[in-house]
């Protein structure tokens, strides 16, 4: 499929806080209605933990609560949560650096997450950013 738009954002963080503030700087960056926006990660406790960040003022709704009506507020979930949707805008966040490599995958597990990251970045329409750090 050949789609028009924006190429994919991905940018290497050495720590967590920086991540986090680039990610809520991406979405406010974003002409987006924030309604389409998704936040996804490979591992419910990254979820949690970007879910934190979020409280501090920025609406959003974890995936497993969404019922498929249109929300103002950012979905935020795990990519297994996220199968079938599909959102304007896709943040990938705290994804492992090693899984960004273009070596082959060192072991099946990695490989996986692998798959399950190509997931998260096909839910994006217009925009994907992926945000890596350890």
């Amino acid at each position: 499929i050949v789609r028009r738009g924006p190429r994919p954002v991905s940018t290497r963080f050495a720590a967590r806080a920086d991540h986090d503030r680039a990610l809520i700087e991406h979405i406010r960056s974003l002409e987006t209605p924030i309604g389409d926006i998704g936040v996804l990660c490979l591992e419910t406790y990254k979820v949690n933990e970007i879910a934190t960040v979020f409280i501090s003022g920025n609406p959003y709704i974890p995936l497993d609560q969404y019922e498929g009506r249109p929300i103002n507020a950012v979905k935020i979930g795990t990519v297994k949560r996220a199968k079938g949707l599909e959102f304007k805008q896709v943040l990938v966040g705290r994804v492992a650096p090693r899984l960004l490599s273009s070596q082959p995958a060192a072991n099946e597990s990695e490989s996986l997450q692998r798959r399950e990251l190509y997931v998260a970045m096909t839910r994006a329409r217009d925009g994907l950013w992926v945000g890596a750090c350890s």
